[in-house]
């Protein structure tokens, strides 16, 4: 058992560079995917409707159709729309 363990552990330490290497890959991956969707209908007196509908994905565009989308809805809200 104590072979093994030398054997993987002096493994782990000749690779030490290719597996940092991996998990930051990793780590820059699974922060880059994701995704949003926003949908929303507004409706105004006259019954009348607008949607506001957005979508992105990674690290910027999740952000970016979340504020597309709040700026759809606060125009909305000013056009009269609920």
């Amino acid at each position: 058992m104590k072979s093994f363990l030398h054997h993987a552990c002096n493994t782990l330490r000749e690779n030490l560079p290719l597996v940092i290497v991996l998990a930051l890959g990793a780590v820059l991956l699974f922060s880059l995917v994701g995704c949003a969707s926003y949908n929303t209908v507004h409706q105004n007196a006259a019954g009348q409707q607008v949607r506001c509908a957005t979508s992105g994905w990674g690290w910027i565009g999740a952000p970016y159709a979340a504020h597309m989308h709040d700026k759809c809805v606060e125009d909305a809200t000013a056009r009269g729309y609920k």
